[in-house]
């Protein structure tokens, strides 16, 4: 269908010329040409008939080609992005100007052109108008131009995306307000960028500066003394908007959180340490894609155990991949070389946030907010018995909190064995990711495996990168045996094809009987592999070998279990599948029921009432018998002192016999 308007000239079939003077959804009115003075009404459908069948022709005018500008030219291709999708969905039935159709066209316009979520969407009564025009003009791209010549009104998407990124990082990463360096850094990462895009371009510095500028103010507000909570909460929400991500994993958050809560040990049934979580929030999709449970201060085994946990997953949890970037505090868990080792094998970049600021990682800390809330306080817990509790008996709230009240001891509070609470966690943790998060507008399961399908990359999971978590080392060199062997922390590893070779290689260089010196670095949680590396020493070069524990085991065991130790972090990950119920509860076999041990008595036993009375004593001779034992209590208490007669205990008193003269005292003693 050709679209027309009024006052709109045609050729007949008779080669004259006629106007359309009114047209509605029934008729069009058209003027008549030179032959015939009357005017004339034709059904529309008719009409319509005509122009397919060329009968009308449209008297175009020669009108003078625009000369457009870049800038106009770059307007009218992002306006033809959302009009050539909405004339697909006229063509197939849908009517251009309804909201439904509008949602199916940014859904589709997604679709076909990612960048595009990095800006926002044209409202649809701007379409409508731009449609109407388009059409007008029988599809003439050109009048979708807009008619300022010169001039910037919007960032194009590539490089809205790499500002937001950029902004991002270095307001998480650094506490400097020198903004001309980091727009000189900006500048350098454009360079870098537009080589393999010529749509990107920097902005100038009064535009980075102002982006800059003000997410610094939200985070200069929320460390100001004496705000509110719904202050800080409305101002976390706002800095939160203002770091924008635009797939899944682009940013991952990872911080830790000590929980004022103790737990029971499985083996021994006694109370655990209070708790503490390490966990890695997905700022795109909001999914938690990483948790790790220690009962120790903060150490750089269990911030490196938070990084394997990222690249594992289960049926309840399957979120998991690289990140392209992590932010992190300065806390012993993360910034440790150990830490750093890790990520350089696996090609991830970290940005280390100052300390005591929070809000250089307002995500993860909003979560941990949540977590407080809807698992410690309102997950609810069933047992097989029937007992049924909201939210954790034995958890006392955040240490901070005015409404924290101390009554028992966290370990005497302990109800919860650590297995029945990983398997609690996973099951929340399942649900949070099922549930609309209202805050993102969207649901974190459904937001991934979306963000999977548009922005498709390489899979990563632990199966394929676990030689990357070989940076640990024992000592600084190990002896390679003659059969491919390598003995490591009381395990034994061997590789015979490969280690035997690198034995020939590299026994060229030992001396006598001595066997060649190999590094050998291993992952202090999984004890099923090790890398062996040695240099060739005539070439210089260095050589990388995998070996196998003899003891074969079926998923990864730590070198202290191997030894009998507790491992000293645990991630959450079931064997078992949770049915989603879309509410926050789920059960366990038993809460655990501490027995109250009283202290041991302490003294000689005293003898009971039908002991005594087997003795026949008078009164007289039970109190003596009384008086015995209380005094050999004290010898036993106190063993290491002599006992002392009690008539050599009683002070000597002298009798006062007046005022002492000077010829009383002792010549001697004074002098």
């Amino acid at each position: 269908m050709m679209g027309y308007q009024r006052g709109q000239e045609f050729l007949n079939e008779f080669g004259g010329i006629e106007s359309i003077l009114f047209f509605d959804d029934d008729s069009v009115l058209l003027s008549g040409d030179n032959g015939e003075k009357c005017k004339r009404l034709i059904k529309k459908q008719q009409f319509d008939k005509y122009l397919e069948e060329h009968k009308f022709l449209p008297n175009s005018v020669e009108k003078p080609k625009l000369d457009l500008t870049k800038y106009q030219e770059r307007t009218r291709d992002e306006r033809l992005l959302y009009l050539r999708v909405l004339k697909e969905l006229v063509t197939e039935g849908l009517k251009p100007t309804v909201p439904s159709t509008y949602d199916e066209l940014i859904k589709r316009v997604e679709k076909l052109h990612p960048h595009t979520q990095a800006t926002t969407h044209p409202k649809r009564t701007t379409l409508c108008k731009q449609w109407k025009k388009w059409c007008n003009s029988d599809f003439n791209h050109d009048v979708l131009a807009c008619k300022r010549r010169v001039g910037r009104t919007r960032v194009n998407s590539a490089s809205e995306a790499l500002l937001n990124h950029h902004i991002s990082t270095v307001y998480s990463d650094s506490n400097s307000t020198y903004k001309g360096a980091f727009y000189r850094d900006y500048r350098e990462l454009v360079k870098e960028h537009a080589s393999s895009n010529s749509d990107i371009y920097a902005v100038s510095e009064r535009t980075y500066s102002r982006r800059l500028g003000a997410i610094r103010e939200q985070d200069r507000i929320l460390n100001m003394r004496g705000l509110t909570q719904a202050e800080r909460n409305q101002r976390l929400l706002t800095l939160k908007r203002k770091i924008r991500t635009y797939f899944a994993l682009q940013r991952v958050e990872c911080d830790r959180v000590c929980i004022n809560m103790s737990l029971i040990d499985d083996d021994t049934g006694l109370p655990t340490p209070p708790l503490s979580l390490y966990a890695a929030i997905d700022v795109y999709t909001r999914c938690i894609i990483g948790v790790v449970l220690s009962f120790n201060a903060e150490n750089k085994e269990d911030g490196f155990n938070l990084i394997r946990q990222i690249y594992m997953n289960d049926d309840n949890l399957p979120m998991h991949g690289k990140p392209f970037s992590l932010i992190m505090d300065n806390g012993a868990g993360f910034n440790n070389e150990l830490m750093q080792k890790a990520c350089e094998e696996l090609r991830v970049s970290v940005t280390y946030a100052p300390s005591n600021q929070p809000a250089k990682k307002p995500f993860i800390e909003s979560f941990f907010k949540t977590l407080r809330a809807d698992f410690f306080r309102g997950f609810k817990i069933e047992d097989k018995h029937g007992k049924v509790t909201i939210g954790f008996n034995s958890y006392k709230g955040k240490r901070t909190d005015k409404n924290t009240v101390e009554t028992e001891s966290l370990q005497k509070l302990a109800d919860i064995k650590v297995s029945d609470f990983r398997s609690l966690l996973n099951k929340f943790l399942s649900e949070y990711s099922h549930k609309l998060h209202r805050e993102a507008g969207h649901v974190p399961i459904e937001a991934w495996i979306e963000s999977k399908k548009e922005t498709p990359y390489p899979e990563y999971n632990y199966a394929g990168v676990k030689s990357a978590f070989h940076v640990c080392t024992d000592k600084p060199k190990h002896k390679l045996q003659p059969a491919g062997k390598i003995y490591l922390l009381t395990q034994t590893f061997s590789n015979p094809n490969e280690l035997k070779t690198l034995y020939n290689t590299l026994k060229v260089d030992a001396l006598g009987d001595q066997h060649p010196d190999v590094s050998v670095f291993f992952d202090p949680f999984d004890a099923r592999h090790v890398t062996v590396q040695g240099v060739d020493p005539s070439t210089g070069e260095l050589i990388t070998k995998t070996a196998d524990n003899l003891d074969c085991f079926d998923y990864p065991i730590s070198f202290d279990e191997l030894k009998g130790y507790k491992p000293k972090s645990v991630g959450i990950y079931q064997n078992n599948k949770h049915e989603i119920t879309g509410h926050y509860k789920g059960k366990i076999d038993s809460f655990f029921k501490q027995k109250r041990r009283k202290p041991p008595a302490r003294g000689p036993k005293a003898p009971s009432f039908d002991e005594n009375n087997a003795q026949l004593l008078t009164a007289q001779e039970r109190i003596a018998v009384s008086h015995s034992i209380d005094s050999k209590a004290t010898t036993s208490i106190r063993p290491n002192i002599e006992c002392l007669d009690p008539e050599d205990t009683k002070k000597e008193t002298k009798k006062y016999n007046g005022p002492l003269t000077i010829d009383d005292y002792d010549k001697d003693q004074l002098w």
